[in-house]
């Protein structure tokens, strides 16, 4: 299990996973996002965790 703080402009973003590797893949499994104080419910949208995501997958 690994826990991943992501700080964000509308706050900080902590991801909880089980990581996979295959090859030069990564698989999350048993994932969860959780947000501190200060990000509510849509408050990144769809293309603020796809911004996030980026780096990560590249």
């Amino acid at each position: 299990m690994v826990t991943i703080a992501i700080d964000t402009p509308a706050g900080r973003l902590r991801l909880m996973a089980m990581p996979e590797w295959t090859g030069d893949r990564v698989l999350l499994r048993r994932a969860h996002v959780q947000a501190d104080a200060g990000l509510g419910p849509n408050s990144l949208g769809l293309a603020g965790l796809r911004h996030l995501a980026r780096p990560v997958m590249e």
